[in-house]
């Protein structure tokens, strides 16, 4: 990995923490969502700077190149990120539509509730 490849990786991850943490002061994040972008933030500060630990690992395991290795294992953590992501969605939309039903059927009693007063 060259030298130039390794200070953008650092430099971007910083920039990454930076962001993140401005997010949590402005009340825009949540500290465990801040904190798997912090930690992924520093895994690749890790490899960026002591890149045998990527090569030691890609020739334990069997990868031909260890960017292979790190793409690999980087694309991995994101895809379980964004399953969990996506089971969070879906909840949060299943408690929104019980939240809509639960408006609507009390709006409904309110509405006769009104009715049965002008009619008296």
């Amino acid at each position: 990995m060259s030298i130039y490849l390794r200070l953008l990786l650092v430099v971007f991850s910083i920039v990454t923490c930076y962001f993140v943490l401005r997010k949590i002061r402005k009340f825009q994040m949540h500290i465990d969502d801040a904190v798997f972008w912090i930690v992924l933030s520093a895994m690749i500060v890790i490899i960026s700077v002591f890149p045998q630990i990527a090569t030691f690992l890609s020739d334990l395991i069997g990868f031909e190149s260890a960017s292979n290795f790190v793409f690999l294992v980087f694309i991995f953590i994101l895809i379980i990120k964004l399953f969990q992501l996506s089971v969070q969605v879906s909840m949060q939309k299943h408690k929104l539509q019980m939240l809509i039903e639960e408006y609507a059927v009390k709006q409904n009693e309110l509405d006769k509730q009104l009715s049965n007063k002008k009619d008296v």
